[in-house]
C-alpha cells in the first residue's frame, strides 16, 4: 500500500491511498484545481480514483467536492454528513451537484471494501454530524487516520492500535492556544471534547499505539496559529522514547507542501 499525504491543515485536507487495485482520495479539502495539481505532482489523475471518502463536512474536508461529483466518481460518505453538507445551513448547492447515484452510503462501524481496500470508519469525537476516523488495510498492511477529534477514547485507541502507519491529529500546542489572538470562545471550541487534539493528547495516544510492527508515525492537521512543526515533533518523540521507540520516524505532514508517497 501507498499513502500520500497531498495536504493537511484547517485550509485543507486530503490524503490519497493506493494498492494494487485500489486509488482512494480521504476528504477533498482544497478546490478542484488544487486537488488536481497536487494529484499531478505525484503522477496521478481524478480519472484514476476508485473512490472519495469523506470523513465530515467542514469545508476543510469537502471543499473540492463539485469538480469530484462531475466525474461520477463514486462518493463514500454517511447519511448524516450528506444531510449536514447538503442542508440549508450549509452548502445548500451541493444537493444538486452530488448525484446520488453515484454515493455509496457507509455507516460508523462497518467495514467496507474498495477492490482490495477494506475501509473501517469509526466514531471520533468533533463537532460535525457524524464524523470518522478510518482505519485501512490490505490485507498485508494497515493504515490508521484521525485528524479531527476532540480527545481519543477507548473506541479510537482499539481501532488504531494495530496500525503500521499512524496518522494523528496534533493540532494544537496548548499554551500558545491559550496565549493567542483566537477569541476565548475559539478557543473553549478547539480545547473541547469536540475540538481538536493537543500535541500533549497526541503524544499519550501515540504512546498506546506503539507495537513492534508499526512503521511510522505522521502528525496531522496542524494548526498554523497555534503551533509549530517541531513543538509536535518533539512532544511525540518524547512519547516514542518512553515507549522505547526514540528510533522510530515521526514528522508533521504539511498545509502547502505534498508529503513524501510512503511505500509500505
Amino acid at each position: 500500500m501507498n499513502v500520500c499525504i497531498l495536504a493537511s491543515g484547517s485550509a485543507g485536507n486530503a490524503i490519497y491511498v493506493e494498492s494494487r487495485r485500489a486509488r482512494l482520495l480521504i476528504d477533498a479539502g482544497l478546490s478542484g484545481t488544487d486537488l488536481a495539481r497536487r494529484l499531478a505532482q505525484i503522477g496521478r489523475t481524478f480519472d484514476e480514483l476508485d473512490g472519495v471518502i469523506i470523513t465530515h463536512e467542514h469545508t476543510d474536508h469537502i471543499k473540492g467536492l463539485r469538480p469530484i461529483a462531475r466525474r461520477r466518481i463514486p462518493l463514500y460518505l454517511n447519511r448524516s454528513t450528506y444531510a449536514a453538507m447538503t442542508g440549508p445551513q450549509w452548502e445548500s448547492s451541493l444537493r444538486s451537484a452530488l448525484p446520488l447515484e453515484a454515493i455509496r452510503w457507509v455507516e460508523n462501524g462497518h467495514s467496507f471494501a474498495i477492490h482490495d481496500l477494506v475501509c473501517s470508519p469509526f466514531t471520533v469525537s468533533h463537532d460535525a454530524a457524524d464524523p470518522f476516523g478510518l482505519a485501512i488495510t490490505d490485507g498485508r498492511v494497515r493504515v490508521g487516520i484521525a485528524t479531527d477529534l476532540g480527545f481519543v477514547s477507548g473506541l479510537v485507541l482499539e481501532r488504531l492500535k494495530h496500525a503500521h502507519l499512524l496518522i494523528l491529529e496534533a493540532n494544537h500546542d496548548e499554551a500558545m492556544l491559550k496565549n493567542g489572538r483566537y477569541p476565548w470562545p475559539v478557543k473553549q471550541r478547539i480545547l473541547g471534547q469536540y475540538g481538536h487534539l493537543s500535541n500533549g493528547a497526541a503524544a499519550t495516544a501515540i504512546e498506546h499505539l506503539v507495537h513492534a510492527d508499526i512503521q511510522e508515525v505522521i502528525l496531522a492537521h496542524l494548526s498554523q496559529e497555534n503551533n509549530r512543526p517541531d513543538l509536535a515533533i518533539e512532544a511525540a518523540s518524547e512519547a516514542l522514547d518512553r515507549a522505547g521507540r526514540l528510533q522510530m520516524p515521526v514528522s508533521a505532514a504539511e498545509q502547502h507542501r505534498v508529503g513524501v508517497m510512503r511505500e509500505l
